[in-house]
């Protein structure tokens, strides 16, 4: 799953607009936190306070299955 989300080339287009979605709601949420995009952060965004807002956690969780989706990749 790591290699998929974070670092398989194949995917390298769709990721930077995972990436991108990510870090603008980073921003939005005014987290002090360094972003480290991971697959915990990614798929539990609430976990250990990193985004704190249901609404914030909400759009991690879609951007994530919007780059499934548009990779085609079956999980």
């Amino acid at each position: 799953m790591q290699h998929f989300i974070l670092q398989c080339p194949r995917y390298q287009e769709a990721r930077s607009d995972l990436d991108k979605a990510v870090l603008d709601v980073w921003t939005v949420s005014r987290n002090e936190r360094n972003l480290i995009i991971s697959v915990p952060l990614l798929l539990a965004p609430n976990t250990d306070n990193r985004l704190s807002h249901s609404d914030n956690c909400f759009e991690i969780l879609t951007t994530l299955f919007e780059f499934i989706t548009t990779s085609g990749h079956r999980l």
